[in-house]
């Protein structure tokens, strides 16, 4: 079954049925979804690792399409698990071995496959921040794009988190909202989704689990609010995003987005106008939140600008239209909508005026700020975002990828990037360490062991950690369950040091 968007951009309310509207087509039809979750072994996506992945393709109706897939990565030693992200998953290094987990450059490939089959539309629940950033990294560092699976063969990406918030803040009918016992705010966790509309969720922290969960609560809003379903699915597509914030158009429009940057006990949505891309990242687009008085950004020079822009109660935000966020016109609700948001429409029109009548300045203000996006790293395990690959090196990737592993490391390639030499070296020795001869082995064994004595992204090395664990193991208070989990950990630990030759905590 094809599914072809209908009318998706442009929206505004009609006056007798208050629902959205669309007047322009997508051009892409999704022939089926990938719906994906995984478990990770921490929440860095370029320095920690996938434990399990978990999929299942449906039709655009949501129907499944063949079996579920489970699979497991397998850990390389030059990695410590975090061993709080080990108690929350309750899977342990010893799980993958159970599991038969595949090395990480087949691991990735699979699903790499499965991502890229024509047509395919991969979703999953907030997967856009978390999710697709360890796919990424996976793929950047075993040699395949890290990229074309989101765009080529008619494929693309969504993410549903915040179609679930935007339909509590601006189309809430039909479903019910949890909310928290303590501070009364709205809670979008899938657990507690799934169990405030009696949807059946057995477990949680468990790819599959949260798969069929994610999938259950789309239903539930393609189900009850349709239009919002469909109009969100067009936002796919970056250049509808453009067109929604008009940005550069003939008139200043103010637009709503919906983003945690909002949360508070009303939801997460607030009335926002775009001000300029920013400079040389035209994906990143710099706006004011308009529930904020925009004097003091307007007044602030130097030093002030900065703290202003990156504070923690920053007038500014920045909408990423390539990361699917949920905007949508100003209209679209009636301005009870608005107090019902917690948001005062009148004083929000003041701030509209005031930036208007301050908009040629704030453009250059706004537009150069540097906002770190890109990592200046010389570690080439994560550095993936500091430039592009040559289409040259591309090839020799392709090329890298046909060659048998045992024969990888004998492949005379003239990189143009100096990541690669090091990345190819990694990559061999990590996914396929049993092709090694004695003295590639023992250059391994060093790399991996200085690794584990200063791991990077600032984790404590292993000995710290097995004292850690230790600790807690002996605390009366540690949940049996907790114990178990970190004895079957520092038991890993200890074969990985002994493996690696380092020696034993004094």
């Amino acid at each position: 079954m094809v599914h072809t968007q209908k009318s998706v951009f442009k929206t505004h309310l009609c006056n007798k049925c208050h629902i959205l509207c669309y007047i322009r087509n997508m051009n892409t039809p999704i022939e089926s979804f990938f719906w994906y979750d995984l478990e990770t072994f921490g929440t860095d996506p370029f320095n920690d690792r996938i434990a399990q992945f978990a999929g299942m393709r449906t039709d655009t109706s949501l129907n499944p399409i063949g079996d579920p897939v489970m699979l497991y990565c397998r850990l390389s030693p030059d990695y410590i698990p975090n061993r709080s992200a080990c108690e929350v998953t309750g899977i342990t290094p010893q799980t993958l071995k159970e599991k038969n987990a595949l090395p990480e450059s087949e691991f990735i490939e699979r699903i790499n496959a499965l991502f890229s089959v024509r047509g395919t539309c991969v979703v999953g629940f907030n997967n856009i921040k978390f999710d697709d950033e360890f796919i990424r990294n996976a793929l950047y560092r075993n040699f395949m794009d890290p990229y074309e699976r989101e765009y080529k063969n008619g494929c693309s990406r969504w993410d549903i988190i915040n179609m679930v918030r935007a339909c509590h803040d601006l189309r809430p009918e039909g479903i019910q909202w949890p909310h928290g016992k303590e501070d009364n705010r709205p809670v979008f966790r899938l657990t507690d989704l799934t169990e405030a509309n009696k949807i059946e969720q057995i477990g949680a922290h468990d790819a599959l689990v949260d798969v069929r969960a994610t999938i259950a609560v789309a239903k539930l809003i393609k189900e009850k609010q349709p239009k919002l379903y469909e109009y969100y699915l067009g936002l796919r597509d970056k250049e509808n995003v453009r067109k929604v914030l008009g940005l550069g158009g003939p008139q200043v429009k103010p637009v709503l987005y919906t983003s945690t940057a909002f949360s508070s006990v009303y939801g997460a949505t607030s009335l926002i106008v775009p001000i300029t891309p920013t400079t040389g990242m035209s994906n990143n687009i710099v706006c004011i939140n308009l529930a904020k008085d925009p004097a003091p950004l307007i007044a602030a020079q130097g030093k002030d600008l900065e703290n202003i822009v990156f504070g923690q109660d920053s007038v500014v935000v920045r909408v990423g239209v390539n990361k699917i966020p949920f905007v949508t016109p100003a209209n679209t609700i009636k301005e009870s909508g608005y107090q019902r948001l917690g948001l005062d429409y009148r004083l929000c029109m003041q701030h509209l005026e005031t930036v208007i009548s301050h908009m040629d300045e704030l453009v250059l203000k706004l537009r150069d700020i540097k906002f770190n996006d890109a990592l200046q790293d010389n570690d080439p395990d994560t550095a993936i975002y500091s430039k592009f690959f040559s289409d040259y090196d591309k090839s020799l990737f392709r090329m890298i990828r046909r060659t048998e592993p045992a024969r990888r490391l004998e492949l005379k390639l003239n990189f143009q990037d100096p990541r690669c030499e090091d990345m190819l070296w990694r990559h061999v020795c990590r996914n396929y360490p049993e092709i090694l001869n004695e003295e590639q082995l023992k250059r391994w064994k060093v790399f991996a062991s200085s690794r584990l004595m200063s791991p990077p992204g600032g984790n404590i090395n292993i000995y710290l950690t097995e004292e850690v664990l230790e600790r807690e193991i002996q605390n009366p208070e540690t949940a049996q369950r907790t114990k178990d989990i970190y004895k079957s950990l520092l038991s890993y630990l200890k074969a990985v040091r002994k493996y690696l030759g380092m020696k034993d905590r004094v």
